[in-house]
């Protein structure tokens, strides 16, 4: 039985209303189950198990100076995740700052917060010359003026020396004495 908030009416007797009473009993424990731990379990009851939150649609707001937790699709990755938002990011028309966001998998490019602020992102990319390139870093909120340490590794250990310069929110030149193809990790801090 699906929960009805008609029962019972004024005019129901105990006796013939007791059926639909206890399949609302019924339904509000099957519902506050789903993710949590059983209401009768002691200290851990009504604690949540696990949050899932439904894909809302952007952009969402901010009511006077609170906070809000929602999961929107991430433009650049096309997956659910996590954004907080604050009353001047809402003024401003923004959908929020992504906690989190990944690449088709984590191994290809993704960036997250710490709870200080600071961003760190990560990312592969091929390289073949001696011709510096410029590598373009993917991820939110990206500015000119935004100062990152860069450090780059080669994943096929190829490389004899290279480095980046010219760092930026936006990209760093990149150059290496390797003329083969090679592949690069990069993880790249700053604010």
């Amino acid at each position: 039985m699906s929960w009805n908030p008609n029962i019972p009416q004024s005019t129901d007797k105990l006796s013939n209303s007791q059926p639909q009473l206890l399949g609302n009993f019924q339904a509000i424990n099957t519902g506050f189950s789903f993710n949590h731990v059983a209401l009768n379990l002691g200290a851990d009851a009504g604690k949540h198990n696990l949050l899932t939150m439904p894909q809302q649609t952007f952009p969402q707001t901010v009511a006077g100076s609170d906070l809000l937790m929602y999961v929107g699709l991430e433009p650049l990755t096309a997956q659910s995740q996590i954004y907080f938002l604050t009353p001047a990011v809402s003024s401003g028309g923004g959908n929020g700052i992504p906690f989190t966001a990944v690449g088709t998998d984590a191994s290809t490019f993704g960036w997250t917060y710490i709870p200080s602020g600071v961003q760190i992102k990560w990312g592969n990319f091929g390289f073949s010359g001696a011709v510096p390139a410029t590598v373009t870093m993917q991820g939110p909120h990206f500015a000119s003026s935004t100062s990152y340490q860069v450090i780059i590794t080669c994943s096929t250990n190829n490389a004899t020396t290279y480095s980046a310069l010219n760092i930026n929110g936006i990209s760093f030149t990149f150059s290496s004495a390797v003329t083969a193809a090679e592949t690069y990790s990069y993880v790249a801090i700053g604010t």
